[in-house]
């Protein structure tokens, strides 16, 4: 129950920071980011949509924010496309991920 309500007023303190300066992207972020974890994932969407349009759609990390989003809510074409579009503006986006894939394949090996 804690846990909700530290949710809830950094929700409030992110909104605050947007009503403030309504070209915040980080405060957009961490408002999806909040949003997305409390499972409200159609205003998440649509901040992470103003963020792509209007803020910064260059971003590769507001794409694959948005891809997760995309993929919650069932689009799982929407989310490829968000995933490919944060590939082709950061190559090395994924680079971390390699051998964590492998690792765990070759446990079942």
């Amino acid at each position: 129950m804690a846990q909700n309500y530290n949710m809830l007023e950094l929700l409030v303190k992110a909104t605050q920071l947007i009503q403030a300066d309504p070209q915040n992207v980080e405060a957009y972020k961490v408002r999806a980011s909040l949003l997305f974890q409390m499972k409200q994932y159609d205003e998440a969407l649509e901040d992470m949509n103003y963020l792509i349009e209007s803020l910064d759609g260059q971003d590769a990390q507001i794409y694959l924010m948005r891809g997760r989003i995309r993929m919650e809510r069932g689009d799982k074409d929407g989310a490829m496309a968000d995933v490919r579009k944060a590939a082709s503006l950061n190559p090395h986006i994924f680079d971390g991920l390699e051998g964590s894939f492998e690792s765990k394949e070759s446990g079942h090996c």
